[in-house]
């Protein structure tokens, strides 16, 4: 539930920022107390994601610790272009 409520989370963030948001993949990797999140976006959205000086990406992992900070876990969030 933790794993799912994040991944949920970061998806809808990133699909937000995306003009093709079906393209989106979010796989997640669980540890004890931490949680990787793999988001895969188009190379046409990635500049998007990432928007001017990283702000856009800095502003969804602040938010992912955010959440993952309620159910106890450490968010680490990459970001990789298909």
């Amino acid at each position: 539930m933790k794993e799912a409520g994040i991944k949920d989370y970061v998806k809808t963030i990133i699909q937000g920022l995306c003009d093709r948001p079906e393209q989106v993949d979010i796989r997640t990797m669980n540890g004890e107390r931490m949680v990787v999140v793999e988001v895969s976006v188009a190379g046409l959205d990635f500049p998007k994601v990432i928007g001017k000086k990283g702000r856009n990406i800095s502003a969804v992992k602040q938010l992912a610790t955010a959440v993952g900070a309620k159910y106890g876990q450490k968010v680490v969030i990459e970001l990789v272009e298909k």
